[in-house]
């Protein structure tokens, strides 16, 4: 019973919310590959790793996950990526996650230029508690009464006839002794019942409060300066055994990402880059952006690698004082106020399944309505930030997809002795009038993505809606 039981304790389960999934691609390397893992829900708990190569030239893939205070030489041996069967370029692999905490899976590809290995972070964290269903709960209760029972026959019977000789009945002296020691065995027994059931209580209790995942919230508000009103955000400490004390790393050259999205029209957006102020609050001018209230998202990283993102509400009011100069050139914005001279089209399309495995690609054009040579645009060729219409998810996407840059950074600078990680020039390839991001949209509904690129020195944002079905 004990076994069993344990065995179905809940033991297998980022910067983003409600889109847990990680997706990678790089077309630019030796072996052309697009790598997607789905994190357990519970942990310890097995990743599920997918790694599609578009290329014929591989013979061998394997894979390993390294936790960030641990490094490679802490790690196990690479497990070997199985090939799909029916496929000819489709890899597959279960790997254990045996702790809270930033990993990383290095994906190392064996072939005919080579070795080659890719780095793909990932967050390991308790997403959900594995409830117990009615049938088992039947079983089980079943299972517990009649053991409980049988004890207490069996310390029964012991106290009656246990030293009686052979073919000798028990007197009723002997069967009133037996009576009394099985009534005391119920009572000890029931006890011991109470004590366990409040002691798996307070584990309950200690593990949703202290090991489940939540968002962690932000706290913002608008504050007046001589200059115009800033914006100022105070990230919540957390206390939990997931939580990440380590100090905050640049991604993309900022410590934080701030994205603001007006519901219920998502009309307004603005992707802003507060700077520390001290400890863990964080300002931005307030940009011209027009009253109501705002969904906020603030993506960050650590130096472990691990990245996580805040949430929170703002409140904009009529006639509040805006600031129309920012503090960083890379912020920007959207509203019928504030357009852009560029243009962006999509090219591909705008229904998809819960699930499945697409990439968007987009086109950027100029005012001339003519294909538009893009700029990196903080490193990256175009950024994308996908938001369900009722706020549930949210990711932050690039052509490379969901990891956070600093994060791959971070593990390939600790594990030095593995293959080295290109750069974004590498990584991204050329710059086009093209732009694409590989996604798996976590569940139905509509969503809308806003995509932002650069070109001629101009920022453009537009936003496009995609309806996703089961």
């Amino acid at each position: 019973m004990l076994l069993v039981f344990a065995a179905l304790l809940p033991f297998s389960a980022g910067a983003h919310v409600g889109s847990p999934n990680i997706f990678f691609e790089n077309r630019n390397s030796a072996y052309p590959v697009r790598v997607s893992i789905r994190p357990p829900e519970v942990v310890p708990g097995l990743a599920e790793i997918h790694v599609r190569l578009f290329t014929n030239t591989v013979t061998r893939v394997t894979v390993l996950p390294v936790r960030w205070d641990a490094g490679r030489k802490g790690a196990p041996q690479p497990d070997v990526a199985a090939l799909v069967k029916g496929e000819t370029n489709l890899y597959s692999a279960q790997l254990w996650l045996m702790d809270m905490g930033a990993y990383s899976v290095f994906v190392n590809i064996e072939g005919t230029s080579g070795p080659h290995t890719e780095i793909v972070p990932l967050n390991s964290v308790a997403l959900r508690r594995l409830p117990m269903n009615g049938a088992m709960e039947a079983l089980f209760a079943l299972l517990g009464a009649l053991l409980f029972l049988g004890l207490i026959a069996i310390i029964g019977a012991a106290v009656r006839e246990s030293t009686l000789a052979p073919a000798t009945l028990a007197d009723p002296r002997r069967k009133r002794r037996s009576w009394y020691a099985a009534g005391f065995s119920a009572v000890v027994l029931a006890s011991i019942i109470v004590i366990g059931k409040r002691w798996w209580d307070r584990v309950d209790i200690d593990f949703r409060r202290n090991r489940l995942y939540q968002t962690r919230p932000a706290i913002a508000q608008i504050n007046p300066t001589p200059q115009g009103n800033e914006l100022t955000i105070k990230l919540g400490l957390g206390t939990e055994r997931w939580h990440d004390s380590t100090p905050l790393v640049t991604d993309h050259g900022k410590l934080m990402h701030l994205f603001l999205a007006r519901p219920p029209g998502l009309d307004v957006f603005a992707h802003l880059h507060p700077v520390r102020s001290k400890g863990n609050d964080f300002r931005s001018p307030l940009p011209p952006l027009p009253p109501g209230k705002y969904w906020a998202y603030a993506d960050v990283t650590h130096e472990s690698g691990f990245a996580e993102t805040y949430t929170t509400e703002l409140e904009i009011g009529p006639g509040t004082t805006t600031n129309s100069e920012t503090s960083d050139p890379d912020d920007s914005w959207l509203s019928a106020e504030h357009q852009s001279s560029l243009k962006i089209e999509r090219i591909s399309s705008n229904t998809v399944k819960t699930g499945e495995d697409i990439t968007m690609a987009f086109r950027i054009l100029d005012s001339n309505h003519q294909p538009a040579q893009t700029e990196l645009y903080m490193g990256m060729p175009a950024h994308a930030e996908v938001l369900r219409q009722d706020g549930t998810v949210f990711t932050h996407l690039h052509p490379l997809g969901t990891i956070s840059m600093a994060a791959q950074q971070v593990f390939a600078k600790r594990d030095a002795s593995g293959a080295p990680l290109s750069s974004y020039d590498v990584l991204c390839g050329k710059p086009s009038s093209e732009v694409q991001f590989p996604y798996a949209f976590p569940k139905a509904g509509t969503y809308r993505v806003w995509v932002q690129a650069r070109s001629a020195g101009e920022i453009v944002s537009a936003p496009f809606d995609f309806q996703v079905t089961n």
